[in-house]
Order: structure tokens, then sequence, then C-alpha cells
């Protein structure tokens, strides 16, 4: 029996992951907020995909605050939480706030399938869906399939530019990677 290159590679991304993640985003916290709301506004999916988003989002503190004002569990704007008639500030609200957000930008990709439409919506969800929209515009253009996030991923910085794309194109796969490790 040889060594297994790919349980090693594996455990290494597992522990990487657990070091630079905080401990504290792995508790289980605010599991009944996460569990009712997706049930409630998102039951085509594990609830499990929405404390990867808050992992990413913001560790699942609910005292976060970025830079550009998003607050909370699930990092809101002010005017996304009043619009969706959520208070921001309080950590169940937010996460219902997220979760019913992330099922309105779930909804306007409608034509996308599988993981491809959950990539769009965590994309939108962290970029806005008109940018998503304008990359699949772009892709149209250029013949691209418009309904893979592998197209999304090319064409984005050419609308958002190469910064802003990178950052939401890392957002949606440690969210794909923190699911991965919260399903062991």
């Amino acid at each position: 029996m040889g060594f297994n290159y790919m349980r090693y590679f594996i455990f290494s991304l597992i522990a990487i992951f657990l070091f630079i993640t905080p401990a504290y985003a792995f508790s289980h916290k605010y599991d009944l907020y996460f569990k009712q709301y997706a049930a409630t506004y998102m039951p085509i999916l594990n609830w499990h995909w929405f404390k990867a988003q808050a992992i990413q989002e913001s560790g699942i503190s609910e005292s976060a605050k970025s830079w550009v004002g998003a607050i909370g569990v699930m990092q809101l704007m002010p005017f996304t939480a009043s619009g969706l008639g959520v208070n921001a500030y309080s950590a169940r609200q937010n996460i219902k706030g997220g979760i019913i957000y992330d099922g309105q930008m779930y909804n306007i990709f409608a034509d996308e399938t599988g993981r491809h439409r959950i990539k769009f919506m965590f994309g939108s969800y962290n970029t806005g869906a008109g940018n998503i929209i304008k990359a699949q515009n772009l892709c149209s253009q250029n013949g691209i399939r418009t309904d893979l996030w592998r197209s999304i991923v090319c064409a984005l910085p050419h609308i958002t530019g190469k910064s802003a794309s990178s950052q939401t194109i890392d957002y949606v796969i440690y969210i794909f990677r923190y699911y991965k490790l919260l399903m062991i």
C-alpha cells in the first residue's frame, strides 16, 4: 500500500482552511436560524450553503462590519436590509435577510442549472446581479455560453475590473470549500 497523494492533499487543504478560519465560524451558534430560514425561503438548497456563505462573509460574526458598510453575519448593506424588511443588526434577522436575498438572486438566474446556478447566486450576492448579467451579455456577444460559471469568470474582469472580479471569483470558490468542510 503506497502513499496516497490525493488523501494527503485533501487533508492538507482541510488543515489549511481550519487554520485560517476562526474556530467560532464552525460553531453551531446560529444553525437553527440557517435551518429555519433556508427551509422557509430556499428549501431547494441545503442550509449548509448559507452557513458556508456566512463563514465567508463574516466568519459568522454578528458584529462584523465591512469598509463599505455591510453589516452582520450575512454582511447585508443597510439599504438591502431595509428593502427586505429586516434589521441588519439582529443576527437572526440578518441571516433571514441574507437567505431571502440569495433566493432573489437564485430566481434571477433560472436558466442556469445545478452548481452553476448556485455559483451565479453567490456571485451576484457579492458583486450584484447587474454585473453578472453584464458579464453574460459580454459572453453572448462573443459566442460564449452564458449559463456556465466559468464563462462568467472569464468575462467578469472586463466588467468590474481585475481586482473586484478576483474578489467575487474567490468569494464563490471559498463558499464551495467551506460547504465541503461543513459536509464532512
